[in-house]
């Protein structure tokens, strides 16, 4: 016997709609897999034409392959219209085979009842009428009581006076006038209300804002100092104006030394006359390293080097 999940297109007739034949095709499908053991994949959208080996020594098994042959045609009107029908003739097939006897009786014998009718619900099986239904009773209103009128008034408060304070008070008015003046003053509220902010000294303000400027001079020194300090990273970079004169041509405006490295420490190792074509090939400071193109005047040493450093205010661009 197979197990597993069982593949439902099997099942479903071929191209059609949810009818009661469609229902009855899919059942018959559904009884072959229960009695066999297997899914009918071979019968898939065709009609059952046979039982698998093990069913066909069954005595019920060609009555039962009516069933379910008819139960699968192909065409809808061909097969059994209501499920009491395909019920009846199953439960028949699945009998044993019966001799028919010879001399019967039929008076006393009651009609054989069909299987079918155990599949349906007699009316006499439902309630004639639905259950009363149930009565709540209903809560009476919640009725808000009010306070009378004479509860809601504020109760008055009384704050008992000192008599003897004062009366020292106004005897020292009387006596005395710088104090009547002086209580009368500490009387009157103050101009601004109580809320009023007391103004800021123009004095305090002069000084937080010397302070300020202070602090932003001393900022631009600091960045000043940090800019042409030699120890600035920036420093070290080629200027943007002997950038552009790299792989230019000049003439030298004077006979000038060829060194090794610009420093006049070096010993000359040739030299460019004055008038000189030269190529700067690259620039250091105040220094070319230049490629003599062309001399002015035949080399007093041909041996000597046409490539060294010279002082650029010796050279003048075309």
């Amino acid at each position: 016997m197979q197990t597993g999940q069982l593949d439902t297109s099997t099942l479903s007739p071929p191209r059609e709609h949810l009818t009661p034949a469609a229902d009855i095709y899919s059942l018959a499908k559904t009884t072959y897999t229960l009695l066999a053991g297997e899914s009918p994949r071979r019968f898939a959208q065709h009609t059952i034409t046979e039982l698998p080996l093990s069913l066909k020594d069954k005595p019920w098994a060609p009555a039962v392959l009516r069933v379910l042959e008819k139960a699968t045609k192909n065409r809808p009107e061909n097969r059994y219209q209501t499920v009491e029908e395909f019920w009846d003739d199953f439960a028949d097939a699945s009998l044993p085979p019966t001799r028919p006897l010879l001399q019967v009786v039929t008076e006393d014998i009651e009609p054989r009842r069909k299987p079918s009718e155990d599949l349906s619900i007699q009316p006499d099986e439902f309630t004639e009428a639905a259950p009363p239904r149930p009565q709540f009773a209903e809560p009476e209103p919640v009725r808000l009581g009010y306070l009378p009128d004479d509860s809601l008034k504020r109760p008055r408060i009384v704050v008992p006076i000192n008599l003897e304070a004062r009366r020292q008070l106004e005897a020292l008015e009387r006596n005395d006038p710088r104090a009547r003046k002086t209580t009368v003053n500490a009387r009157k509220p103050p101009v601004g209300g109580p809320e009023q902010a007391i103004p800021v000294s123009r004095g305090r303000r002069a000084l937080v804002a010397l302070g300020l400027i202070l602090a932003f001079s001393g900022m631009l020194l600091a960045t000043h100092k940090y800019v042409t300090s030699h120890w600035n990273p920036l420093t070290s970079l080629p200027k943007l104006s002997d950038t552009f004169v790299i792989g230019k041509e000049g003439v030298t405006t004077t006979d000038v030394n060829l060194r090794i490295n610009a420093n006049t420490s070096n010993p000359p190792i040739g030299m460019a006359e004055s008038g000189s074509r030269v190529k700067v090939l690259s620039a250091d400071n105040n220094w070319f390293e230049v490629q003599v193109v062309e001399h002015a005047r035949p080399k007093t040493d041909p041996y000597s080097s046409d490539r060294g450093w010279i002082n650029k205010r010796y050279v003048k661009f075309d």
